[in-house]
């Protein structure tokens, strides 16, 4: 049995590590799963194999948490093949993402129902599970899900808001090098900064996106010794709606109406380098899409 599963990165608008209340909006840096299922030819025990390049912990552990989620108590052999256009540890949740692939993947081999949420919560489960995650970061696996803006409760794991951006913004990420600690490092910093965060998570609450954004960004920065003011006021100059680090960073993303794209990507602070134009995603992706 073959089934093949996707999701995308987002972006984050509020960090969820100062209140456990966080908001991710999703873009169109796919990722997809494949994965084959034959049941063990001398009936005992299954086992997994994965290529190379995705044989990491959570691929394993959320491989194994969607057999025994899904397949009846039944044991498989199970093969899996990942591919992937987002950066690990760079703020672009390539984690919650991959686990939504793979377990959207084993769904369609097995031909079992699941849903947006159902992922989403396992993918949270097991980030905090194997230490990746402080939060679960069920924002970032929702959006990255169910596609749009996903204003999340991530001690519950409850979707507080849904929205779109409009179709004529995109998102122009500068991916710079470095990758960041997992969020379970920062999460006393960021907890002890929680009224900090106030304004940003009020401005997410009244569906002021890119307020919100602006202001995480402004906030994570500095507790990430990090300075980035003269970039964001030279994008805002040059058309950026609202700008900030994703995540942890290093990973640095602006809303920009596709009319001012052309000039703002030639004369972006990082123009040359690593620096991609995504889609805002509106709908999440289903296995049908991925197959």
């Amino acid at each position: 049995m073959r089934g093949v599963g996707a999701s995308t990165g987002a972006i984050t608008i509020v960090n969820a590590l100062f209140t456990g209340i966080g908001c991710a909006a999703a873009v169109d840096l796919p990722i997809r799963a494949e994965v084959d299922l034959r049941t063990p030819a001398t009936g005992g025990s299954g086992s997994l194999r994965l290529a190379r390049e995705c044989d990491t912990p959570l691929a394993r552990e959320s491989l194994l948490d969607a057999l025994r989620r899904l397949g009846g108590g039944r044991e498989f052999d199970a093969h899996l093949v990942v591919q992937s256009s987002i950066p690990p540890a760079k703020g672009l949740k390539s984690s919650s993402a991959l686990g939504l692939a793979i377990g959207r993947a084993v769904a369609s081999a097995l031909g079992a129902p699941t849903s947006d949420e159902r992922e989403a919560s396992a993918s949270a489960r097991i980030s905090r599970a194997l230490g990746l995650s402080a939060t679960g970061a069920y924002d970032d696996a929702f959006a990255a899900a169910a596609g749009g803006i996903a204003l999340t409760d991530n001690r519950n794991n409850t979707v507080l808001a849904r929205d779109e951006f409009p179709p004529d913004w995109v998102a122009v990420v500068w991916i710079p090098h470095g990758t960041h600690a997992p969020s379970p490092e920062w999460h006393a910093r960021f907890r002890a900064a929680s009224d900090g965060a106030a304004g940003a998570l009020k401005a997410a609450e009244n569906r002021q996106w890119l307020a919100a954004l602006d202001q995480n960004s402004t906030l994570v920065e500095h507790l990430l010794g990090v300075d980035r003011s003269a970039v964001r006021r030279r994008l805002s100059e040059l058309g950026a709606l609202a700008s900030g680090t994703s995540g942890l960073g290093p990973a640095f993303a602006s809303v920009v109406p596709r009319n001012r794209l052309s000039e703002l990507t030639r004369s972006h602070p990082a123009a040359g380098a690593d620096l991609r134009v995504a889609e805002f995603v509106r709908r999440g992706p289903s296995s049908k899409d991925a197959g």
